[in-house]
This record gives structure tokens, C-alpha cells and sequence, in this order.
């Protein structure tokens, strides 16, 4: 339901999508015709450049919603506990950036609003932090808005 940046068709369909993300992410896909429908064959998604210190949080969470390597935004007690994260966070739809009423009541913390489909065109966001130790995220939890 996307565009494609490029495709390629043979035996198979193989699309490459770019996203909007802060890492320039593209997913590259190859998907199968059984005569009624298309079947993802394989998917494998890259992120094409480094997100900045300021905004590693909303890369993090981008590339959990896009199934990209997340693992590497996470310290190593993290990455352990990388499977359950997704589960945590939940199904999200999108990354969003807080309202400035939420930095007024919670400082400049680092924090992403996840949007959360909650009925037919009816939409929930809640709101993530993180912390960061050496340029990895140590901690994730839910902040209240």
C-alpha cells in the first residue's frame, strides 16, 4: 500500500520502500504470487544513516514500529530483554513528538508520543522516555501526561 522507490519483477515482485524516519529507513521486499493475492516471500529493513544524539530516542522507537535492528540502540542489560520490549510497547502506529504541555509538566526529559489505534478513526497516545548511559538507551518506561 505504499510507494516504492524501485521494483523489480520476475518469478517474484521485489519492492524497495523508503520511510520517514530519522534514519532515512528503507524496507526492501520480495513477495511471491500464488494467482490470487501477494505473500511476503522476505523483508529486510535498513536504517541508511545515523539518527543525532538529540532525537536517538525517536529512532529507537521508529525502528521498533518498522522491525528494523533496534537491538543496537540498547545497552547490553537491554538487549537481553530486546523480545520483550515489543510486547511492552505494544502495537503501536506511529512515533510522535510530545506537546509542549508535557515538557512543561515533566522537564526536558527524552520522550516519544506511540500512537495506538483505539477504535475505527479513534487514536491513543501515550507517552514513553527513555535514558540514556553512554549512548545507549538503559531505560524505557511509561510517563503519565
Amino acid at each position: 500500500m505504499n510507494s516504492a522507490s524501485a521494483f523489480e519483477f520476475s518469478d517474484t515482485l521485489k519492492v524497495t520502500a523508503d520511510f520517514e524516519t530519522c534514519t532515512s529507513a528503507q524496507a526492501d521486499c520480495e513477495y511471491s504470487f500464488d494467482g490470487e493475492k501477494l505473500n511476503l516471500v522476505s523483508a529486510a529493513v535498513k536504517e541508511l544513516r545515523p539518527p543525532e544524539d538529540e532525537i536517538l530516542h525517536f529512532a529507537f522507537f521508529e525502528s521498533v514500529l518498522i522491525k528494523a535492528d533496534y537491538e543496537k540502540y540498547l545497552c547490553e542489560e537491554l538487549k537481553s530483554k530486546a523480545d520483550a520490549l515489543k510486547s511492552y510497547l505494544g502495537e503501536f502506529l506511529s512515533v510522535t513528538v510530545p506537546p509542549e504541555k508535557f515538557f512543561l509538566l515533566h522537564g526536558d526529559i527524552r520522550a516519544a508520543g506511540l500512537v495506538y489505534a483505539k477504535g475505527k478513526n479513534l487514536y491513543e497516545v501515550k507517552f514513553f522516555a527513555v535514558e540514556i548511559e553512554n549512548g545507549k538507551i538503559s531505560n524505557i518506561f511509561p510517563v503519565e501526561n
